[in-house]
């Protein structure tokens, strides 16, 4: 039940709050949502104090990417610019934040 309720609200939040996404893989490409940010900047909940500097991140469903995960190196576009994906990082109720890195076009 907690699995549907989170994966229904992680649903809604991208339909209010998500823009178009291009997703790429070798020459898998796909056109998803994802929660943009780009001026992301991680804490440690134990000390405050700022774990990485300010950078772009998205936030996608793993049940939109190709085989359900993010790997490292993907290429995203999103409102024209290219990022690649740095670091992804799944939760365990079907998201995953991607740190990203923007690249030359």
């Amino acid at each position: 039940m907690w699995g549907e309720m989170s994966a229904s609200a992680l649903l809604i939040c991208m339909n209010v709050f998500g823009v178009p996404v291009e997703y790429g893989r070798g020459s898998a490409l796909v056109q998803i949502k994802g929660i943009f940010d780009a001026n992301y900047v991680e804490v440690d909940p134990d000390t405050g104090a700022y774990v990485m500097s300010a950078g772009p991140m998205l936030c996608v469903r793993a049940s939109d990417l190709p085989e359900g995960k993010a790997l490292k190196g993907d290429l995203v576009t999103v409102k024209e610019t290219g990022y690649r994906v740095l670091e992804p990082k799944p939760d365990s109720e079907g998201g995953i934040k991607l740190i990203l890195q923007r690249v030359a076009r």
